[in-house]
């Protein structure tokens, strides 16, 4: 294979770091410079990636760190853990800034908002936003589920919620959504589109959920026939590419037009198992993917249905995330391992 050059030492990784436990999660500091990982065994650690060493590791949440994010700003990093806790955490020394009890259950999301002003999570079936200043500005009224996914819009001002039977969409006012998208089944994977015009999610029915929100352009679709729950959704930069996973195969639909309404979308084909993570590059056209047995591809449309890069593996890949520069690709397993990757034009 070719298009790549990859520099290599241990398993084609430029480097690789092992942490306490299954890697839960992976967030990069706004300068591409370090990168923050969290564990099931509670732990999170800070690495300088071009000095390939760690700069700090806490234990953040006794009972397991669900997710972990660097805020836009790089000035905070915030954790969600099974203890019902926010923590939020100074990125250059590890110092416990402020924590935050939120629920007697886990918090299962947390998404700092692109303007760095806003902290939003998800517990249960509530959603609750902050200001930087830590004041609640925003706690929905329950959902008919528990919330499974949460994205912002790009504006910063609204936001999305999945869970059962459909979408909502809430401003910075109120409990109530402003509206509700509506499908049948359980959704489990939500992405907004880069211009805000489309929301797309993917649901345990093997179906693919799309609207567009705009009055003029207002509609909703079903994509059907994932042989799998469809757990993975990746939109490019341009937005006018939708990367989807429901088994083994990259399934890509084209936004362009009336797409991807009736269009015959691109299916690539190259894992031999379930795909885990999909990742598109920030600005750049590479996707990334990764399955279940460790294997990572990466693939270039305008190069065709063939994957241009393979990095074998031999644990479950459950992290995949394009450093803020596109210039590195980390990917954190089962087995506590994150390696990083190396991705330059050739």
């Amino acid at each position: 294979m070719s298009g790549l050059v990859q520099q290599s030492t241990v398993n084609d990784a430029v480097q690789q770091w092992n942490v306490g436990d299954c890697v839960t999660d992976l967030s990069w500091s706004p300068d591409s410079g370090k990168v923050a990982v969290s564990d099931a065994a509670g732990m999170i650690s800070v690495f300088d990636v071009q000095a390939g060493v760690m700069i700090w590791s806490v234990i953040a949440h006794v009972s397991g760190v669900l997710q972990v994010e660097w805020r836009a700003d790089g000035g905070v990093i915030a954790s969600a853990g099974q203890d019902g806790l926010i923590k939020l955490w100074d990125p250059a020394s590890g110092e416990l800034q402020s924590s935050r009890t939120v629920s007697d259950i886990w918090v299962d999301h947390i998404a700092w908002s692109p303007d760095a002003d806003k902290l939003a999570a998800a517990s249960g079936k509530t959603l609750i936003v902050w200001d930087q200043q830590g004041s609640e500005i925003l706690r929905s009224e329950d959902h008919p589920s528990t919330i499974t996914a949460i994205k912002w819009k790009f504006n910063s001002r609204e936001i999305a919620t999945a869970c059962y039977k459909g979408v909502r969409l809430f401003r910075m006012q109120g409990a109530k959504p402003y509206k509700t998208l509506h499908c049948l089944g359980s959704l489990i994977a939500l992405e907004w589109s880069p211009d805000g015009e489309c929301i797309c999610a993917g649901s345990q029915d093997r179906m693919l959920q799309f609207w567009r929100l705009s009055a003029n352009k207002g509609g909703h679709a079903e994509m059907k026939g994932y042989p799998e729950k469809v757990s993975n959704i990746s939109w490019n930069s341009k937005g006018n590419y939708l990367a989807t996973a429901g088994g083994n195969t990259v399934v890509v639909w084209s936004n362009k037009g009336k797409g991807p309404t009736g269009t015959a979308p691109k299916v690539l084909k190259g894992h031999r198992q379930r795909i885990t993570q999909l990742s598109y590059q920030h600005k750049g056209a590479y996707l990334a993917s990764a399955a279940q047995d460790g294997d990572i591809l990466i693939w270039q449309l305008k190069n065709g249905l063939e994957p241009v890069c393979k990095w074998p593996g031999d644990a479950e890949i459950t992290r995949l995330l394009w450093s803020p520069d596109d210039q590195i690709l980390i990917a954190g397993n089962k087995q506590g391992q994150v390696q990083q990757y190396a991705v330059v034009p050739a």
